[in-house]
């Protein structure tokens, strides 16, 4: 078949599926959860089978994950025209695409498991496009390595969740949860099943200590970048989201997932802001946002993890897929930047502290996620205005905008986020049953990680100790694990040793 006529048919197969999930998401909007079975075979008493889990949040996902393959499809044609390996790049596409589309509708474990590697190995293939890249090679096998660990820890976290279910139906097993008595070893398995699988998670979203691949890939074509970053990354996210109801009572995962999702966040962050190059820093902001969206599971707020799942998701698709154009707009504003004072830091430090304690002690606790969420983010927004230094955009012109853009985010998102609480109460918990001064730990905590850490980045602009220097060496080559893992690799792949 003509490659052209081949790329023709994938075009429009992503653009058919892109109308129909969005159809399927609107007829959803009216209807209750519901689950359709395709096909059962029992081998040996167990049942296996496919099968379709049709509710908001699978027909949500389905249609990102469709208009994104859609639109990075399309500029893909334009970006690798006259390239012998297109058809190569759009049948892993396709592949990725179908994988990640498939688990979101899966209704089982098993069938979830399955395309959770689907997207690995059809990842793994896009990563090599350029096999005479050494440095696309080494960051192909760092990734496999991650991935494999990640997919044995999973895969033991659903053998033992059968143990205790009987079953691997989604239904089947959150309809069990909070309904029977467990023996002091079933409910320590199930423990050691909430742990896992926030581990297989976070190895598949790119999470410390399992993070240092991803800004390694920058030898990809821009295309997969974007699939990457905006796709691929999530599905540890759209893990946790799916398997809340099993993860409720599970005080040990949400630690897990709320500390390591912060470290991410801020780790990430403070690397991003020291790199040079724009794709370095677009990785870094991935790590960083894969954190935010971990620390929002964490506390409960899966319908706002969703949510920032949805944004961060066309937001990165659009920022790889015009990296070009954000080099030379931000030329054309010649914007700079300088540390906020000392001050001003400690007064928002002070305030977003203060509101989130009174969350915690107001109603009994049940705001006290998202104004956790909303008051990290507001060191960030502090930190982006407070730090900038204008020369052709005026300061009344730049804070106009700020406070436009920002009134209008909080109008659409909390008309989204009504709408997505009414329709998540079936699938996921609304409560967490620990104890508020608990989570009120885990909050001001990870508060206090976001403000010192800008009270550090505000110090990296101008470094004057040799800490200061030896901390922003460090950050700029992102904790050596990258080199460092590269230099294992090589021991076993000599091939891999590049020059870095």
């Amino acid at each position: 078949m003509p490659v052209k006529s081949y790329i023709k048919i994938c075009q429009t197969l992503l653009w058919s599926l892109t109308v129909v999930s969005f159809l399927l998401l609107l007829r959803q909007s009216k209807f209750s959860p519901q689950t359709y079975d395709v096909l059962h075979v029992t081998i040996s008493d167990v049942k296996i089978g496919i099968g379709f889990q049709i509710d908001i949040l699978s027909t949500l996902l389905l249609f990102m994950i469709s208009s994104l393959g859609a639109a990075i499809g399309n500029y893909s044609v334009r970006y690798l025209d006259g390239e012998s390996k297109q058809s190569y790049f759009f049948k892993y596409l396709m592949g990725t695409v179908l994988s990640a589309a498939l688990l979101v509708l899966s209704s089982n474990m098993l069938m979830f498991f399955s395309m959770w590697l689907g997207i690995s190995y059809n990842l793994h293939r896009l990563l090599v496009y350029y096999k005479e890249r050494p440095q696309a090679i080494v960051a192909a096998r760092k990734k496999a390595i991650i991935s494999r660990f990640g997919d044995l820890i999973l895969l033991i976290a659903i053998v033992l969740t059968y143990q205790i279910f009987g079953s691997f139906e989604f239904t089947d097993i959150f309809s069990q949860v909070g309904g029977r008595l467990l023996d002091q070893d079933s409910q320590l398995m199930m423990s050691w099943i909430g742990v896992l699988i926030t581990i297989g998670a976070l190895t598949k979203s790119a999470q410390i200590p399992f993070h240092f691949w991803l800004p390694d890939t920058m030898e990809t074509p821009t295309p997969v970048s974007a699939l990457m970053h905006a796709g691929v990354i999530n599905a540890g996210g759209i893990l946790i989201i799916r398997m809340s109801p099993l993860l409720q009572d599970n005080l040990a995962a949400h630690i897990l997932l709320t500390f390591v999702g912060t470290v991410s966040a801020v780790f990430g962050a403070l690397c991003m802001i020291v790199q040079n190059d724009i794709k370095k820093k677009l990785a870094y902001s991935t790590i960083s946002q894969m954190g935010m969206m971990m620390l929002a599971c964490g506390l409960g707020a899966y319908s706002l993890a969703l949510f920032h799942i949805f944004a961060h998701s066309f937001y990165k698709a659009y920022a790889f897929l015009s990296t070009g154009m954000l080099v030379e707009d931000s030329k054309k504003l010649e914007l700079k930047m300088k540390a906020p004072s000392i001050s001003a830091t400690i007064f928002a430090g002070i305030f977003g502290l203060s509101t989130i304690v009174f969350a915690g002690l107001y109603d009994s606790g049940q705001y006290l996620p998202y104004v956790t969420y909303a008051s990290i983010l507001s060191l960030g927004l502090f930190q982006n205005f407070f730090s900038l230094e204008h020369s052709k955009v005026r300061h009344f012109e730049i804070l106009s905008k700020i406070l436009g853009t920002l009134a209008s985010a909080i109008i659409v998102y909390s008309a989204i986020e009504m709408i997505l609480v009414y329709h998540m109460i079936l699938i996921t918990p609304q409560s967490m049953s620990f104890d508020i001064y608990v989570r009120l730990v885990l909050s001001v905590a990870s508060f206090a990680m976001f403000w010192f850490a800008l009270v550090l980045s505000a110090r990296l602009f101008n470094i004057n100790t040799p800490w200061l220097e030896k901390t922003y060496i460090y950050l700029r080559n992102g904790g050596y694990l990258s080199i460092k893992s590269s230099m294992i690799l090589s021991r076993f792949y000599p091939s891999t040793t590049t020059s870095r």
